[in-house]
């Protein structure tokens, strides 16, 4: 991912730069964090949009699976009332019937949990690696303060 690239990067300017004795500080090419800050805003949106398709995947993920429920509740159904003619047939049928829709709605819990925890652990990854530009921007810029 490029946003890891350019905050490695920042990183390691920072650590290579020469440190100013008994300060802790260290002197930086100023028009380098500036060019890196810069490269950094432009591929957050990158990221952003990642995020937003990751959404987007996430609802067509769901919406597969409601209509594949539905397709089997509808299958079921009809499979149910071509059984009807006979009473063992329909208790049959109907147990049939209750089984699929049961399988197929179990399916789409699991497929909607699956599409919950992907999107969840990618969202959450996003929100860490923002987390630590925010922070390593936040140190820079005080750092720069000083």
């Amino acid at each position: 991912m490029e946003l890891e690239i350019l905050l490695n990067r920042l990183e390691a300017l920072v650590a290579d730069s020469p440190r100013l004795p008994l300060t802790g500080k260290v002197l930086v090419d100023a028009q380098e964090i500036l060019s890196l800050v810069r490269d950094l805003r432009l591929t957050l949106p990158d990221d952003v949009r990642e995020a937003r398709r990751l959404l987007d995947e996430r609802q067509l993920i769901m919406e597969e699976a409601r209509e594949e429920a539905a397709a089997a509740l509808s299958r079921a159904e009809n499979q149910a009332d071509r059984l009807v003619d006979e009473s063992t047939v329909l208790l049959e049928a109907q147990e049939k019937a209750e089984n699929l829709v049961a399988e197929s709605e179990r399916v789409a819990r699991e497929i909607r949990l699956r599409a919950r925890e992907y999107a969840d652990e990618t969202l959450e990854r996003l929100q860490g690696q923002l987390e630590r530009m925010l922070e390593t921007l936040t140190h820079n810029r005080e750092d720069l303060r000083r």
